[in-house]
């Protein structure tokens, strides 16, 4: 599915989709594991469940369900915890259930610093790590977890933080400022022919 389309409903009128950044999936490993060893103990072991009858079979329904329950809320987290840059504003998306969400939104004028950093032996290892943006005189703090490249992810930022300042700066004209200047500007209004 297209990242237009995917993620359209977080979006304004106008408004322009730029990067869309989820998070690192080594940071799901463990769960991933966890999902990959009940699955699989349910079914190498179950020939010698289903020997035990009903309790077998009941056991056997509790680790492939349990293993496929794991996996899917793995899957569904690191597919829901996305970061989206647009031309306007920083969307953080994060989703810690099934039935949760959380929507954080930053605009650029509101950014006042942005640093990353990478802890962990993990991190290191799969180069991920955290992109912290300080707003509101410094009072709030929005940190983006677990991104794959922090440093790539922040000079995006700070790309897509100056680039509506320079449109902003070709689209409008300063006023003019000397007599010459609107003396000029009033002529080519009064010479403009009247529409009736």
């Amino acid at each position: 599915m297209d990242n237009k389309l995917k993620f359209s409903k977080y979006l304004r009128g106008g408004e322009e989709l730029l990067k869309v950044y989820q998070q690192h999936p080594a940071c799901y490993v463990g769960s991933w594991t966890l999902g990959v060893l009940l699955t699989g103990l349910a079914f190498f072991g179950l020939w010698p469940l289903l020997i035990l009858g009903t309790g077998g079979v009941v056991g056997f329904l509790a680790l492939a369900l349990g293993g496929a329950v794991v996996l899917g809320r793995a899957f569904r987290l690191w597919r829901g915890n996305v970061v989206l840059l647009t031309n306007e504003r920083i969307l953080d998306i994060d989703r810690s259930g099934f039935f949760s969400q959380t929507v954080s939104q930053v605009f650029y004028s509101d950014i006042q610093d942005i640093s990353w950093s990478r802890r962990g032996l993990g991190a290191a290892i799969f180069r991920y790590g955290s992109v912290q943006l300080v707003c509101a005189g410094g009072s709030i703090r929005l940190v983006l977890a677990h991104l794959p490249s922090p440093a790539t992810v922040s000079s995006d930022i700070t790309a897509a933080k100056e680039r509506p300042r320079t449109k902003a700066s070709e689209s409008t004209k300063a006023p003019p400022t000397t007599a010459q200047e609107r003396e000029r500007l009033v002529e080519q209004v009064y010479r403009q022919p009247e529409r009736n």
